[in-house]
């Protein structure tokens, strides 16, 4: 099943009008996901970014400390309005991640930016990453880890504490082994998915939810103590791959 990009896009058009430059994350998570990012670059030739579900450019801002061309993408009008304006050194366009107009073996490095979770078969995003990747190209990503105690508790769709305020209809958290799968029959090499805490919520959706923030954020920071427990708990999945 496809993302439903009606649904995507209103809900992250009307996030943009209510909060300009939104990001449920820290900004200092940024600058940590970019450190995981940079392990895996190692030429210091320019080089061709792109980052899908950019939404307003939190993150994609952070890339043009790297060497290279930088692009950005999502399906959302007003993020990339706004986005536009915040960075004009960077290209942004509203584009459709499962069908994108770059031509093949375009990029260096392909990043999704928290959006695989929105996708119930994580094919169509992957395939498409993998058409506008160079050979030996890096595939960069960041969502939700479902075996957090917390998103398995409050976002996970079968869970009876389950809350649907602030996120999409579409998106649930991931498990390693449904990234690894997907990553595996799209042929990509170099699979890596490891657990990744200490990433503190700004805000969530839900008025609610909000007041377990710093419990949350305690918890997170404490996650990423002990490697092996992050590994298996931490807050969000990093996805690495090379095609």
């Amino acid at each position: 099943m496809s993302q439903n990009i009606q649904d995507e896009s209103s809900f992250f058009d009307q996030l943009a009008v209510q909060k300009f430059e939104y990001s449920a994350l820290k900004k200092k998570c940024f600058e940590k996901l970019l450190f995981e990012l940079s392990k895996s670059i190692s030429s210091k030739q320019k080089i061709n970014i792109i980052d899908l579900g950019c939404g307003t450019g939190n993150f994609t801002s952070k890339l043009l400390s790297l060497n290279g061309q930088i692009y950005g993408c999502d399906i959302s009008k007003k993020s990339i309005k706004i986005a536009n304006e915040l960075y004009p050194k960077i290209n942004f366009s509203i584009q459709n991640i499962e069908k994108l107009s770059f031509e093949d073996n375009y990029f260096d490095i392909v990043i999704f930016s928290g959006v695989l979770h929105h996708f119930d078969d994580l094919s169509p995003p992957l395939i498409e990453a993998k058409r506008i990747l160079k050979k030996d190209g890096t595939l960069f990503a960041y969502d939700p880890n479902l075996h957090n105690p917390f998103f398995w508790l409050l976002r996970r769709k079968n869970s009876m504490f389950y809350s649907n305020e602030g996120v999409t209809k579409n998106e649930e958290p991931l498990t390693k082994n449904k990234i690894i799968k997907a990553m595996q029959l799209q042929k990509f090499k170099n699979i890596q998915v490891y657990g990744l805490s200490s990433m503190p919520f700004e805000s969530v959706g839900s008025s609610k939810l909000s007041y377990f923030i710093p419990l949350y954020n305690f918890i997170d920071y404490l996650l990423n103590i002990v490697p092996y427990v992050r590994n298996i708990l931490g807050s969000f999945l990093i996805t690495k791959g090379s095609k």
